[in-house]
């Protein structure tokens, strides 16, 4: 299926957790390498014309929540979104592993640094997509 063009749903409220759901599948596709995605929202939940799609390894290291808050820092200054949704590209089944927390406590933590809100998390897996619920994030996380 094709993505839409973005002056197709530049006006779209993406508040709407299924309509957002829907957003990530029109984009994101599938599970076919190891990424993280962000989308970034307005302060009325319409998408702003940046996504990001970001290769990352199965788990990051310390070296990685440095640069992330500094990467998400300096997207925040430059795109002043009210939200950032975040999405978890990995082939796989669609249980959360120990990488998988890790890398969404990254993005938290440079989302909380930024002072940017996050929506999500979603997890692109082999069967489809997944929302990941907070009480899933806590565990083994460092």
């Amino acid at each position: 299926m094709p993505t839409s063009r973005f002056e197709d749903i530049a006006d779209v409220s993406l508040a709407d957790d299924e309509v957002l759901l829907d957003r990530v599948r029109d984009l994101v596709e599938g599970a076919y390498r190891r990424q993280l995605w962000l989308l970034f929202l307005d302060d009325e939940h319409r998408q702003l014309p940046i996504v990001i799609p970001h290769d990352v390894p199965s788990s990051p290291n310390r070296g990685h929540r440095t640069g992330f808050r500094a990467f998400m820092a300096g997207l925040v200054e430059e795109l002043r979104p009210a939200s950032i949704v975040v999405v978890l590209e990995r082939p796989g089944r669609d249980d959360l592993r120990r990488g998988d927390r890790e890398w969404f406590a990254v993005v938290d933590d440079a989302c909380q640094a930024a002072g940017v809100a996050r929506r999500g998390p979603i997890l692109a897996h082999d069967d489809g997509f997944r929302w990941i619920a907070a009480e899933d994030l806590l565990g083994d996380v460092e």
